[in-house]
């Protein structure tokens, strides 16, 4: 919830594109963690877990390059 209300602050604050699409980023990336955490024992867990970090370092990576 913390995520999608991030994005919903973000859209009222009218940001410029790449620091609106950081925190969609942010939000996919935080869904992706708690569906991970909700079903541990589904397949592709682990799959989602590699999703959700390549997605983290590609978040820090674009607020490096900011």
């Amino acid at each position: 919830m913390i995520a999608f209300t991030n994005i919903i602050c973000q859209s009222a604050n009218r940001p410029a594109r790449m620091e609106f699409a950081k925190a969609i980023i942010l939000a996919v990336t935080s869904f992706i963690c708690a569906a991970n955490q909700f079903w541990p024992d589904m397949r592709q867990a682990t799959r989602f877990n590699d999703i959700a970090i390549a997605l983290f370092v590609f978040d820090v990576l674009l607020v490096i390059v900011d």
